[in-house]
């Protein structure tokens, strides 16, 4: 049945992501990724937008999570969310998406435009995640759907707080779990351009891991922000969660909601 699927799939045009017996390749570049270390990506190449169809790849389909501005979600729904087109090509698609190992993060620019995206592999993987190769994610960053609508129509937004989180995971649990005012950063996301268009108005609470990098981050993000917290265009402010939480090994904020969820539940 897989087999007969597969060549159905070919025979209409869409990449199967399977190499082998019948000779394909995917040129789906979330796969290639899994086929090279991400050092291999280009990190001074300019950033691009990824072919439009590289999260429609059925080998991506079946094995993924599609993330979003509101969380990872069931690829299969993700349509009627999103309005994307996603073609189903199995009736097993929503289940792979579920329970395989892996969800596809997309990454936008400053306009709210989805520039690339990174694969996150399930824990314990030699790789925590992956980019699509010759794809530069410098400046790009994870947005949740609150601030993605600001970047994108520039009116002034209702939140009063916007949250600054490390890497997708914290970003998700986040989106997922309190508000989507929020964009998480990785190494190279924070810029000048990121700078200048955060909200006139709110307060930024960097809420970056609390350990020897994350604290590089939160002071970097500072600096970045000095002119216009000396006009007085915005506050910032530094993620404290209670001493009880670090004591426990805690560093970030995913733990953090995990942590307080448990001791909401006893």
């Amino acid at each position: 049945m897989r087999d007969e699927t597969l060549q159905s799939a070919a025979r209409q045009g869409y990449d199967t992501g399977v190499s082998g017996s019948w000779g394909w390749a995917s040129p789906c570049p979330l796969c290639g990724a899994e086929r090279q270390h991400p050092s291999r990506n280009d990190p001074r190449g300019a950033v691009a937008v990824a072919p439009s169809g590289y999260a429609f790849c059925m080998c991506c389909r079946r094995r993924v999570r599609l993330g979003g501005p509101e969380g990872a979600l069931p690829a299969r729904p993700v349509s009627s969310v999103y309005g994307l087109d996603y073609p189903t090509l199995s009736v097993l698609a929503g289940f792979y998406a579920e329970h395989r190992d892996r969800t596809i993060y997309p990454l936008y620019d400053t306009e709210g435009v989805e520039r690339s995206a990174v694969v996150r592999l399930r824990p314990g993987s030699r790789i925590k995640s992956m980019s699509p190769p010759g794809y530069s994610r410098g400046g790009l960053c994870f947005v949740g759907a609150d601030l993605l609508e600001y970047l994108r129509t520039r009116e002034t937004p209702l939140r009063s707080v916007l949250t600054i989180l490390e890497g997708e995971s914290d970003w998700d649990a986040y989106c997922r779990q309190k508000d989507t005012f929020c964009l998480g950063i990785v190494s190279g996301s924070w810029t000048d351009e990121w700078a200048a268009a955060i909200p006139y108005g709110v307060r930024v609470l960097i809420a970056t891991d609390l350990d020897a990098a994350g604290e590089r981050y939160a002071k970097y993000i500072v600096r970045s922000l000095e002119n216009r917290l000396r006009h007085g265009t915005l506050q910032v402010s530094r993620w404290s969660p209670p001493e009880e939480f670090r004591d426990s090994g805690g560093t970030d904020v995913r733990e953090y909601l995990s942590w307080t969820a448990e001791r909401e539940a006893d």
